[in-house]
C-alpha cells in the first residue's frame, strides 16, 4: 500500500524490546506496536507478508519455560492491524547455553528460512560464531531442519540473503563476514541451490563458499550492503586500519562468486559504507559517511560500471 516499516529496539526501564513502526511515503506515521518479554529483546530485520502482516527476526534473552538469560533466536508475528499472533523462539540444541543471533529472514514457499548465527564449542573446545539457518512454518513452528556453516576454527556472521536472478541462475547468496582465528577478517559469500534442503552431514545443495579478502591486513569490519547486477552483484563493506577508523571496500562479483574488481575510498580518517545500488545505465551510486574536519557527513558517491567516480 505504499507504507514502510521500520524495525528498531526500544529501551525503556526494564530492558530492551521490538518496536514496529508505520510510515506513509512521507514520513508520517500511520501506526507502531511495542512488544516485549520481560527480559531483553532484540530484532534485526523484519519481512511484509502477503496478507499485510509482519514477522520479524531477531534475539531474545527469556522465555517462560526457560527463565535463563541464554539468548535465543526469536521470531514473533503480526498481523496487519500489528496484533502479536505468535512470538516463538528457539536456540541450537548444541549451543552450549550461548549466543544465538537472528538477523535474516527469507520467505520461501510455504515456509520462512531464518539466517543467524549461535556460538558454540567446537572439538578443540574452542567457541565459534557459526553461521545457521533452518526453517519455519506459515504458522511459526519451527520446521524439522537446521544447517551450520563453518569449520571449526571459523567465526562467520550473516548480513545479507538475496536470490539470484531466477534467469541466470536457481542459487542464494548469503553474503557475511568470515574469521579464521587471525586478526584479518573477510567477506565470505556462499551460495546455496535452496535453503529448504536440510541436509546436514551432506551438504549438496552448497554451490560454493568464496571469500573476498581485504585490501588492509586489519580485514573487514562488517558487510553494509549487498545490491543486484545484471551478471552478478555488488558487495559494500567496511575495512578496519590499524586506528580502528574504517575505509570503504566496494566488490563486484560474478554469479560463481569470483571478484571482478574491488576498490578503496577513503579520506584517511573514519569513512563507512551504507548502501549500494546500480542503476539500469550500469552506474554506481553509493550512501556513506566520511569524516572531515572533526565531523561525520552523509556522502553519495556516483561511479562509472567499473567503481571510478564520477564528476
Amino acid at each position: 500500500n505504499g507504507n514502510y516499516v521500520i524495525a528498531s529496539d526500544y529501551l525503556q526501564a526494564n530492558g530492551s524490546d521490538i518496536k514496529l513502526l508505520i510510515i506513509d511515503g512521507e514520513g508520517n506515521k500511520v501506526d507502531s506496536v511495542v512488544h516485549g518479554t520481560i527480559s531483553d529483546d532484540f530484532v534485526k530485520t523484519v519481512t511484509v507478508l502477503p496478507d499485510g502482516g509482519l514477522i520479524a527476526n531477531g534475539t531474545t534473552n527469556h522465555t517462560p519455560e526457560d527463565p535463563s538469560r541464554v539468548s535465543k533466536f526469536y521470531y514473533p508475528r503480526f498481523n496487519a492491524q500489528l496484533q502479536l499472533l505468535s512470538a516463538n523462539d528457539w536456540k541450537g540444541d548444541d549451543a552450549q547455553g550461548e549466543q544465538n543471533v537472528g538477523n535474516k529472514i527469507m520467505p520461501i514457499d510455504t515456509a520462512f528460512v531464518f539466517f543467524g548465527h549461535n556460538i558454540a564449542e567446537t572439538q578443540n573446545l574452542n567457541k565459534r560464531k557459526r553461521l545457521a539457518y533452518f526453517d519455519v512454518t506459515n504458522d511459526g513452528r519451527k520446521g524439522s531442519g537446521i544447517v551450520y556453516l563453518g569449520d571449526n576454527n571459523e567465526d562467520i556472521e550473516t548480513s545479507f540473503v538475496m536470490r539470484a536472478p531466477p534467469a541466470l541462475l536457481n542459487a542464494f547468496f548469503i553474503v557475511g563476514t568470515s574469521n579464521k582465528g587471525t586478526l584479518s577478517s573477510s567477506v565470505r559469500i556462499t551460495a546455496l541451490r535452496s535453503p529448504l534442503v536440510f541436509d546436514v552431514k551432506n551438504l549438496t545443495d552448497k554451490l560454493f563458499d568464496k571469500n573476498i579478502l581485504a585490501r588492509r591486513a586489519e580485514g573487514v569490519s562488517a558487510a553494509a550492503s549487498v545490491a543486484s547486477s545484471p551478471q552478478g552483484f555488488l558487495v559494500l563493506s567496511n575495512e578496519t586500519r590499524v586506528t580502528g577508523d574504517t575505509d570503504v571496500l566496494l566488490s563486484k562479483v560474478d554469479l560463481s562468486g569470483r571478484e571482478i574488481w574491488s576498490i578503496n575510498f577513503g579520506s584517511g580518517k573514519d569513512d563507512a559504507g551504507a548502501a549500494i545500488v546500480e542503476l539500469p545505465d550500469g552506474r554506481i551510486l553509493m550512501l556513506c559517511t566520511v569524516e572531515s574536519d572533526l565531523q561525520k557527513k552523509i556522502a553519495l558517491l556516483k561511479m562509472n560500471a567499473t567503481g571510478q567516480l564520477l564528476d
